[in-house]
């Protein structure tokens, strides 16, 4: 006599069977999908960089990691809460060499316009400034830039997940400018003859992450400082550019740290990916970094002083120290 149908125990072996295959394939999905998302972002650092060489082809130096044109340059480094008109950024100077030569007339950049003058275009979300394993929004009234702004502005700006190198180690207010070691900093003008560490030794760009652990007030922004209503800056070094204050994907810093680490986070290298962060060497080389690489980070609250060059992530973030990077 045939059997029409399963029996109950059958039916049950089936499921299990079906359910453990689940269980083994899901994670190698998943994994198979944040290896495409970081090979994207491997891709975005690479054509970021390709846009600063092209930037550096057409101009002969490479864009200022953010504009003050009104201040005398006394110091690489602004001091927090300056009244200055608010300027574009380095992600702002290099918009026609990633595609977006519209937006970039649009914004009056090259004319020399003022980011209060286009709220507008620097909500605009570019593609090439985010990392695909960022959920944060494109455009968020979460970031830093708009958390310290406050009520000042209604205006949310678009996200990036993408800063350029500025310092070896925070200077914090008013100067400590013997901090500022890498290629981008206020009015820089960087060029490729400064980078005396060699392009393959030295970071320019590198990832920075949307941190919601911290009241939502990491994600950094593409088109520059940030501002009050007024137009005025509020914090004239922040979303932009960075440094080594802590480890790669670090959120806490040492337990002695008594600073402010959504501050630390901001400015620091970290990602979404696991192990560490990726970015971009001035040879064009996109390196991803171990979050266990040699780095030793400030031992309590904001440091004052100099600052020695005594690590190989903050050798990397130097363009001229002197010093063998090594193996990294």
């Amino acid at each position: 006599m045939k059997r029409s149908a399963f029996t109950l125990i059958e039916l049950l072996v089936v499921i299990a069977i079906i359910a453990i295959l689940v269980a083994l394939l899901l994670p190698a999905v998943q994994q198979a999908r944040e290896a495409a998302r970081r090979s994207s972002c491997k891709n975005n650092l690479k054509q970021i960089m390709l846009a600063l060489h092209n930037y550096h082809d057409t101009h002969n130096v490479f864009p200022p990691g953010y504009v003050r044109p009104d201040i005398a340059d006394t110091t690489p480094w602004d001091s927090i809460t300056t009244n200055q008109p608010a300027g574009w950024a380095w992600g702002a100077m290099i918009l026609p060499f990633v595609e977006q030569g519209p937006l970039y007339d649009q914004a009056g950049i090259g004319a020399g316009d003022y980011i209060l003058d286009h709220l507008t275009e620097v909500q605009v979300p570019i593609s090439t400034y985010r990392c695909p394993s960022d959920t944060a929004p494109e455009v968020g009234n979460k970031s830093w830039w708009y958390e310290r702004v406050g009520n000042d502005i209604s205006q949310a700006a678009a996200t990036s997940n993408y800063i350029g190198s500025c310092c070896h180690n925070y200077p914090g207010a008013n100067g400590n400018s013997n901090r500022v070691t890498g290629p981008f900093y206020r009015n820089s003008n960087t060029k490729m003859r400064d980078i005396t560490d060699g392009t393959s030794n030295t970071i320019g760009i590198f990832e920075n992450a949307y941190w919601q652990e911290f009241s939502n007030r990491t994600g950094n922004v593409w088109a520059g400082n940030m501002m009050t209503n007024s137009g005025n800056e509020r914090d004239t070094n922040m979303g932009t550019i960075g440094a080594a204050i802590f480890g790669i994907n670090d959120r806490n810093g040492p337990a002695t740290f008594t600073g402010n680490k959504a501050i630390a986070t901001m400015f620091s290298m970290n990602s979404r990916h696991s192990g560490g962060a990726q970015c971009a060497m001035f040879d064009g080389s996109v390196r991803f970094l171990s979050e266990n690489i040699d780095f030793l980070p400030p031992a309590n609250n904001w440091q004052t002083g100099p600052s020695a060059v005594d690590s190989t992530f903050e050798r990397l973030l130097s363009m001229q120290d002197g010093q063998p990077v090594g193996e990294f």
